[in-house]
């Protein structure tokens, strides 16, 4: 769907926000402290229609909250669709979800929040005009919701007509290239999570918003490090500082979906835990094949709740466990689980938080996996590309030693060959064509074997390197290459004992050639 924000930013020549901006701008932010401090509200959010050439969708323009609910808000949300911002919309009434019902037939509003929660969204109407939605969304589900649907169509009047400026042309508020994010910190322990358990690990516990932002730290440290990780022993070592560690976990096992079962990618801390997990088949009801097959988190807190979901995890040596799903973009699915010593209550933020890490984790390995994919095909091309053995001379001894690239492919255009020339001579040869990548591997096997067709007919060493020259040239590719070339011929009779002649060449640019 296309976004069709504007760039512009309000401002008039001066660079100074307009009267009407501002007081726009109080409005909001007296609206998100009704919503946040009077009413409950875990997150609110202001959706304004656009309309263009794909139809009308809604577009969030603000957002009033804390992290992490404010990262978890989809931006665009269209207005033909089943959530009850979009229902709002279209009849122009207030509505509140039921969260059991939201939660059985998938129709949450937030990705990242697979908890139970309610929403009432309040269409925002001037005059004949629908402007958009006013959301609000509870976290744990409010119990008072029809006294809040009348709040909030209170609320959302008073929205519409601050919304409206009539002494301006295009008097309505248009949405901005993106929302605006109006921070509203409160302290920890009135969401329905234990106080004693929101004091026990992030931040200063009594002060509003140490904790929000100390979680969205290791968010911001775990894709830094994710960002930087090469290969799997990498993004594993990531999760396990950035993940496992800040929360708490004694055991991490990240596991992935291979030809129906469960294979174990990345794991800390218990063994037993990695024995139950390896190998499980998708098609029996484990942690990890239950969150995989649903696209749906577990947070099991207890010893009582693990047992009573999954009997056969009594010899598990954890507590409690939280179960998230690995999606990637193509084909990649898996599960991250987190196993915990003792009682582990995971609230509404934590699980957002740990939402938006298992989404980062999947990515990156799925990236991983590609590049030791595309590097052990590349490997054992070049292995095919090269000597199997060298032959045997009974004048000399001949070794080699050939490493990978030191890029993070690990692929390399570099060669080296023996060849067996008429007369009991011998060319030795090696060369490198440029690059780290597939196409230095390719072009590297076509001039080894144009190499050793040249040499094997007996021509001179210039000769057979003017005809390689020659043979890159017509392979229409832009990759430099180097060559060194040494015929031994070890019984030749004007000089003592050996004779080396040795020709090198460069192709320096696409068919231009020198000799030497």
């Amino acid at each position: 769907m296309k976004d069709s924000r504007t760039a512009n930013d309000g401002t008039d020549a001066t660079g100074n926000p307009p009267p009407a901006l501002t007081d726009r701008s109080k409005l909001l932010a007296e609206v998100f402290r009704q919503m946040r401090f009077e009413f409950g509200a875990y997150v609110g959010v202001v959706y304004l229609a656009a309309h263009d050439g794909n139809g009308t969708h809604l577009l969030s323009a603000a957002v009033g909250g804390a992290p992490p609910a404010v990262f978890t808000i989809p931006e665009i949300i269209a207005c033909d669709g089943p959530l009850v911002t979009a229902a709002a919309y279209r009849t122009g009434r207030t509505v509140a979800s039921d969260a059991a019902h939201a939660i059985s037939r998938e129709e949450r509003a937030l990705r990242m929040m697979p908890y139970p929660y309610s929403v009432v969204a309040v269409p925002l109407i001037a005059g004949d005009e629908k402007l958009g939605v006013l959301t609000g969304i509870w976290v744990p589900p409010s119990q008072a919701r029809e006294g809040l649907q009348e709040r909030m169509a209170t609320l959302g009047e008073l929205l519409a007509s601050g919304l409206v400026d009539q002494s301006q042309v295009d008097h309505t508020m248009k949405p901005t290239a993106s929302p605006l994010i109006i921070p509203m910190f409160r302290s920890p322990g009135g969401e329905g999570i234990p106080t004693a358990e929101v004091k026990r690990r992030w931040g200063l516990p009594d002060l509003p918003g140490s904790a929000a932002l100390s979680q969205m730290y290791q968010v911001h440290k775990l894709s830094a490090a994710l960002n930087e990780a090469p290969g799997l022993v990498d993004v594993m070592r990531a999760a396990r500082e950035r993940i496992m560690l800040p929360f708490g976990a004694g055991a991490f096992v990240a596991a992935v979906a291979q030809e129906g079962r469960l294979r174990v990618a990345g794991h800390s801390g218990s063994a037993e835990l990695v024995r139950m997990v390896h190998g499980a088949p998708l098609d029996r009801s484990t942690p990890g094949a239950d969150v995989l097959c649903t696209g749906q988190p577990l947070f099991l807190p207890d010893r009582a709740a693990l047992l009573a979901a999954y009997p056969t995890l009594e010899s598990a040596d954890i507590q409690a466990c939280a179960v998230l799903p690995l999606v990637g973009s193509g084909n990649f699915r898996g599960s991250c689980l987190l196993g915990f010593e003792t009682a582990r209550w995971i609230g509404a933020e934590e699980q957002a938080v740990l939402l938006m890490m298992a989404a980062q984790l999947a990515v990156a390995m799925e990236r991983a996996q590609l590049n030791e994919s595309e590097h052990a095909l590349t490997e054992a091309l070049q292995k095919k590309l090269l000597p199997r053995s060298l032959p045997e001379l009974p004048e000399v001894v001949i070794t080699a030693r050939y490493l990978s690239a030191s890029a993070p492919s690990g692929m390399g255009g570099d060669w080296y060959d023996v060849i067996p020339l008429p007369g009991r001579q011998t060319g030795l040869v090696v060369g490198d064509v440029e690059g780290h990548n597939i196409d230095s591997v390719v072009i590297m096997g076509q001039l080894r074997s144009g190499l050793r067709a040249y040499a094997a007919e007996g021509h001179e060493p210039a000769d057979v390197l003017a005809r390689s020259s020659e043979l890159l040239a017509e392979l229409d590719t832009d990759l430099f290459a180097t060559c060194c070339f040494v015929r031994l011929d070890p019984e030749c009779p004007s000089l003592p004992g050996r004779q080396w002649r040795t020709r090198c060449w460069r192709r320096c640019r696409r068919r231009r050639r020198c000799r030497g």
